[in-house]
């Protein structure tokens, strides 16, 4: 189950910018991990710039179902390659009108390399990756998948495991910094920190939170179309139950809620993800 908790990390960041990847235990050399994920995002309403919630105009309602497969393969003994696929299908209502937008989203694609091994049970490790739009930049229909821009992140992880103490529970931390090339940005400041509760030898339970601060002089926002979205901030918790079905595959179940935003639509959702893993010859 440790071996892929970045995934989750990857889903609570990942809804407005899918962009956020792998970067915990290593997958190790010669191996490999696949995961395809499908997620459900929604939002009825939206923190201005004060933090205030409102609700958005003419019952308007803003669904995401995001559809993703994220790799891991381990290109030596402290480096992996890592990347993620995203499929999106958007869909925003209000009343008298539904507009709808269906797309390849940002492909993310970097490498994870193991800085530091404390022990053979903690991992400090530091990914830098390059995020690509596989989209044209469009300003019709909305809702539309993204900024439509190439960008660079950094990003410093933290993930070990207490053994045998406490049942054998697990962490995974991370801080990075983000900027999409435009002059208006945005440059983005995330962490996340996730801890893992082994039920027994087949279930385990993972408790999140994550945050995101974006900055640009693009101070403007539509609940219509919302991960176009360029300065904001938001505070999202997540909990998840997952079980390992037989040695090499896993599928786990995660629900999550923001708890706080600003100039940002709060939303909810949740998501099922499968996960293989396997050698490489």
């Amino acid at each position: 189950m440790k071996v892929f908790i970045r995934i989750f990390s990857l889903l609570m960041l990942g809804f407005i910018y899918s962009s956020t990847l792998y970067a915990g235990f290593p997958v190790g050399k010669k191996r490999m991990m696949l995961s395809p994920t499908y997620n459900f995002y929604q939002s009825k309403a939206y923190w201005d710039r004060n933090s205030q919630l409102i609700p958005n105009p003419n019952n308007g309602r803003f669904a995401s179902h995001y559809v993703g497969i994220f790799g891991a393969v381990g290109v030596g003994e402290r480096t992996d390659l890592v990347f993620n696929l995203p499929f999106v299908y958007q869909v925003f209502r209000e009343t008298g009108l539904t507009n709808t937008n269906s797309t390849i989203g940002d492909a993310t694609i970097g490498m994870s390399f193991l800085i530091n091994d404390f022990d053979q049970y903690k991992f400090l490790t530091f990914t830098p990756s390059v995020i690509i739009p596989l989209y044209a930049r469009p300003t019709t229909p909305q809702p539309i998948p993204g900024l439509g821009l190439f960008g660079l992140e950094g990003k410093l992880g933290f993930s070990g495991s207490t053994r045998t103490r406490l049942n054998n529970q697990y962490w995974d931390m991370n801080v990075g910094l983000r900027r999409f090339i435009d002059t208006a940005g945005p440059s983005q400041i995330f962490a996340d920190a996730l801890w893992g509760i082994p039920i027994d030898e087949s279930w385990t339970t993972t408790l999140s939170l994550s945050g995101l601060r974006s900055f640009s002089s693009v101070k403007g926002f539509l609940p219509s179309n919302p991960f176009v979205n360029r300065d904001f901030a938001f505070i999202r918790a997540q909990l998840g139950l997952g079980r390992k079905i037989q040695e090499g595959i896993e599928v786990f179940g995660t629900i999550y809620s923001d708890l706080w935003g600003m100039n940002v639509g709060k939303g909810s959702g949740g998501a099922i993800t499968l996960v293989f893993k396997f050698g490489l010859r």
